[in-house]
């Protein structure tokens, strides 16, 4: 395998995921591609996430006092020394080659700063299909925010996660990607398992629509203020 080919750092933020944590970071280290760096960023857990994740080799864990989903990940995104960077929720999975594919896709398309892939959903036992999902459980054509595999670069930039948002952070975040020159592809290769349970954030429909409202029209103050600002220099 190539020694020359880019680090990619795994962020996987963690708040009461015990149930599900190993699964994922298992999945993270499984990767047919390397060299890869996993950071697992407990946002305040009162379960067994942390020690689990302590239990493994070859990661880095770091704890903070709970801040939400985005301050977790703006954390994972200040740690990581990785060229390209992707997000794993604490109760999803990657599959082994999906990274590779990604990867591939991006060498081949330079001008792109992000490729999605699809997902293969899994209805936990007891759990309500919920309104976003439109296709049965199992289907792998859903193509969900955290299959992104993004230049670290291109995030940083854009000063990451907006941390005043609790849900639906995914969304105002590419509100301001889209504000600038960025280019997107999909893989129609399944890259992660995600699962679909009751303490899904996603299940949070009231709240995530009222989030991107207010995306939305932050959107639209800062188109503003830079019309304002380009009228008042003629």
């Amino acid at each position: 395998m190539p020694v020359d080919r880019p680090l990619i750092t795994i962020a996987i933020p963690v708040h009461n995921g015990e149930k599900f944590i190993g699964e994922t970071i298992e999945s993270a280290l499984s990767q047919s591609y390397r060299p890869v760096e996993v950071v697992v960023v407990d946002d305040g857990s009162t379960d067994a996430s942390l020690a689990i994740a302590a239990a493994f080799e070859d990661i880095i864990v770091h704890q903070q006092t709970q801040g939400g989903p985005s301050a977790a990940r703006n954390q994972g995104l200040q740690m990581a020394t990785g060229e390209l960077i992707t997000f794993i929720d604490a109760d999803d999975q990657m599959t082994p080659k999906g990274l590779e594919t990604q990867y591939r896709h991006l060498l081949s398309h330079p001008q792109l700063d992000c490729v999605f892939g699809y997902a293969n959903t899994k209805l936990e036992p007891g759990t309500r299909l919920p309104s976003w999902l439109k296709t049965p459980a199992g289907h792998d054509s859903v193509v969900p925010f955290p299959s992104a595999l993004f230049r670290t670069a291109t995030l940083r930039e854009v000063g990451g996660f907006d941390e005043s948002v609790r849900v639906g952070e995914w969304f105002e975040l590419f509100t301001r990607l889209r504000e600038r020159t960025f280019e997107v592809a999909v893989v129609p290769f399944e890259v992660i398992h995600k699962r679909v349970h009751s303490r899904n954030l996603s299940h949070q429909q009231e709240a995530m629509q009222a989030e991107m409202f207010l995306s939305l029209k932050k959107r639209m103050d800062r188109q503003r203020r830079q019309q304002d600002g380009g009228s008042e220099k003629k």
